[in-house]
């Protein structure tokens, strides 16, 4: 179910763990791409150059 999008919380529910924590340590091996996913997408948000414009940009100059 995970590997097929289905959310974490829902998955535990489902099957009946006591936790989401127990439902993460036996399948989060399954999560790993989407936490590189996260990342990737995050790394393009914080180290963009393109002509995204920040707060107080057109106070320092910048924009």
């Amino acid at each position: 179910m995970l590997a097929q999008g289905v959310k974490l919380h829902v998955v535990s529910q489902v099957l009946g763990h006591s936790s989401i924590r127990m439902t993460s340590d036996v399948y989060g091996r399954l999560l790993e791409p989407d936490r590189h996913e996260a990342a990737v997408a995050m790394g393009s948000l914080l180290w963009e150059t393109g002509d995204i414009e920040t707060p107080g940009d057109e106070m320092l100059g910048g924009g």
